[in-house]
């Protein structure tokens, strides 16, 4: 006859104990009162559409879309001159500046295509990822 070694269930055993642990703290994050209502904000602008929403107009859709394609081929010219100036030289804050203003653009971009049953969301974050490509245009130009 053979016995199973203690060892068998101890991961088991801590991993039902990670699990009530992270249950609980997520618990008492929910009863903060900020958060749960950036969490509510967020919820509410920034969803997936499910099935009982209504289709969203083409037009508002071919409109994102145009708008965030002509933002990503502008953001291929700027990774075009990174990858240039990463063979030859290149100054390390450019390379923060860009990074940062480029994951700005991206977010929003996003963000853009995640509220596009709202009204006016999708076109001011359009308008703030076009604005820091356009910085990213000028610190590349300046």
């Amino acid at each position: 006859m053979t016995t199973k070694p203690a060892t068998d269930t101890a991961p088991a055993t801590i991993a039902a104990r990670s699990a009530r642990v992270i249950r609980a703290a997520s618990a008492r994050l929910m009863r903060i009162p900020a958060q749960q209502t950036a969490r509510t904000a967020m919820a509410t602008n920034f969803r997936v559409p499910g099935t009982a929403d209504p289709s969203v107009r083409l037009r508002r859709l071919a409109g994102v879309t145009t708008w965030a394609a002509t933002l990503g081929f502008g953001g291929l010219v700027l990774a075009l001159r990174i990858i240039v100036g990463l063979l030859t030289t290149i100054a390390t804050w450019y390379l923060a500046v860009m990074f940062t203003l480029g994951l700005i653009g991206i977010a929003c971009t996003v963000g853009a295509f995640a509220s596009i049953h709202r009204r006016h969301l999708p076109w001011a974050l359009l308008g703030g990822a076009t604005a820091a490509e356009l910085a990213c245009f000028v610190v590349t130009l300046g």
